[in-house]
């Protein structure tokens, strides 16, 4: 049972067990947990000291999108635990955003201009930052994650109508100094998304490109790993290649190097990539890269194939911009991805970059598996439920177990 009980000004992390949290959550649906000042948990030993009688007050209630003590009225309160994104539940929609972002806690955020920035990850979306003043080129926004991190998105929430980015940049840098332009895109009223391939940095910096009268404001900034296949392996070939590139660039998992066609755009040009393994995926994201951002096909078609022969159509559609989100609208299998370019276009064709999500489903892909003892334990991971690993004979002390 959580009851407040008096204490000074420090703030209290609560831990739960997880059938506690579980039933606040189920009742009172996604809130966003954050750092209360006088909760604490009713121990459970004998002899306790008394308590007085409970009243409205020793009650937490949901308040809009978070979680406060005084049945609502008080402060916000943040439960945390250990599984992924820091909240401690079974199922995504029991978080705060419907979905896991990455545990923000010990992160570090600047700006270069405006005040509040730490308000960008406070868990209230009544609180801001803002440049207080138009919003101009070179605005920026630093978080420093305290530890590498893989990332391959981004939000950016504000309830401050038209206070988006009008175009904005995401970089990355493992050391604070030196960075990467990872995407480039225009942002939206209210909720602006930003995908690219996955990175791992410690350093993320979000930059104003373009000029604009409105204020730039961020309530909640969060960041995500969304379950990717594993690249590692990869080949490529392609109908038509620029000299001094290669196909192998678009699978290289590094945005700065890039597959340019070396023609004009034109019906016909595909590109094709061998991921190794038949892989199970529901998503695509296509980034042109930093170097060539308008280099993005004008009309594309995305096929399958699990013998590099016959092909399957998975989806289609017209490129806008600089990164191509393909969603498949359901899952397809294959081990070959072609991507067909259908447009005429001045432009060349470039991609810097292939990401192929696997839905909420981990890669195991490179995985490493040992055991103290027993044989063959990658079996695990095989992806074939008639095979097991086993210790081989029963733990010391344990009877053997005979069928």
């Amino acid at each position: 049972m959580l009851r407040r009980t008096p204490t000074g000004p420090s703030t209290t992390t609560v831990m739960v067990g997880m059938t506690a949290l579980l039933g606040v959550t189920a009742l009172l649906g996604a809130s966003v947990l954050w750092g209360d000042p006088g909760l604490r948990a009713a121990p459970a030993t004998t002899g306790a000291p008394a308590r007085h009688p409970l009243t409205s007050t020793d009650f937490i209630k949901a308040n809009g999108t978070v979680l406060r003590t005084d049945s609502g009225a008080g402060a916000a309160i943040n439960l945390r635990g250990t599984n992924l994104g820091g909240w401690l539940v079974q199922e995504d929609w029991m978080s705060p955003l419907g979905e896991f972002a990455l545990d923000r806690g010990g992160w570090t955020v600047t700006a270069s201009t405006g005040s509040h920035a730490s308000a960008t990850v406070d868990g209230e979306q009544a609180t801001h930052w803002s440049t207080s003043g138009p919003q101009r080129a070179g605005d920026q926004i630093r978080v420093d994650l305290r530890q590498p991190t893989w990332v391959n998105r981004v939000t950016l929430g504000t309830d401050r109508v038209g206070e988006h980015p009008r175009r904005l940049a995401v970089e990355t840098s493992s050391d604070g100094q030196t960075w990467t332009n990872v995407a480039q895109q225009g942002g939206t009223d209210q909720e602006t998304v930003v995908r690219f391939g996955l990175q791992k940095t410690r350093f993320l910096r979000l930059v104003a490109v373009d000029l604009d009268a409105a204020p730039w404001s961020i309530s909640e900034l969060n960041l995500f790993n969304d379950p990717v296949a594993h690249d590692a392996g990869w080949t490529a070939q392609a109908s038509a290649t620029a000299t001094g590139t290669t196909p192998a660039a678009a699978v290289d998992g590094d945005p700065t190097t890039a597959w340019q066609s070396g023609v004009p755009q034109a019906p016909g040009q595909a590109l094709t990539i061998d991921m190794q393994r038949v892989i199970q995926m529901d998503r695509l994201l296509l980034d042109a890269g930093s170097a060539a951002p308008d280099d993005f096909a004008r009309s594309w078609e995305i096929l399958t194939s699990t013998d590099n022969v016959t092909f399957e159509h998975a989806a289609s559609g017209f490129g806008s911009g600089r990164t191509t989100l393909v969603d498949f609208q359901g899952w397809k299998w294959g081990r070959y991805l072609r991507i067909v370019n259908h447009a005429t276009a001045p432009q060349w064709w470039s991609v810097a970059d292939v990401a192929v999500y696997t839905g909420n489903q981990m890669d195991r892909a490179g995985w490493q598996i040992s055991a103290s003892e027993g044989q063959a334990p990658e079996r695990v991971i095989d992806g074939d439920v008639g095979t097991r690993w086993s210790t081989g004979s029963p733990p010391a002390g344990r009877p053997a177990h005979h069928r």
